[in-house]
Parts: C-alpha cells; sequence; structure tokens
C-alpha cells in the first residue's frame, strides 16, 4: 500500500469510530432517559421495561468504554 492510501484509510477508520461513539452515546441516552421515566411508573410492564433499559444502559456503556484504546483512557 502505498502511504497515501494508508493515510486515507487511517481516516476513514478514524471517522467509523467517531460515528460509532456518537451512536452508542447517544444509544447511551436513550436508554438512561428510558430508564428514569420506566422508574416512575407502576405496574409490571414498567418494571420489565425498567430492567430491560438499565441492562442496555450496562452493556453500551461497556461497548463505549472498548471503543476508546487504553493510552487515552489515562
Amino acid at each position: 500500500m502505498s502511504g497515501e492510501n494508508k493515510a486515507a484509510a487511517k481516516k476513514k477508520n478514524a471517522s467509523a469510530i467517531m460515528r460509532k461513539r456518537k451512536i452508542v452515546k447517544n444509544a447511551m441516552i436513550f436508554a438512561m432517559a428510558a430508564t428514569v421515566v420506566t422508574g416512575f411508573g407502576r405496574g409490571k410492564g414498567h418494571k420489565q421495561l425498567h430492567i430491560a433499559s438499565g441492562i442496555a444502559l450496562v452493556g453500551l456503556s461497556i461497548y463505549h468504554n472498548y471503543l476508546y484504546p487504553e493510552n487515552m483512557k489515562s
């Protein structure tokens, strides 16, 4: 691969990671809002949605953590 192709591939990969980060952050906001809203509700349906949105929030948080390299976490 030539230098220009490597630079273009690296830039494309970086923009794909940035796009994934933005999508995951928005999904985390939605899951957190759903967790809060369903926390105020009563009934079996609200409880199930509350648990599901909490699990989704934890899963998205873990995935969000994996999108950052180790050297950026310090």
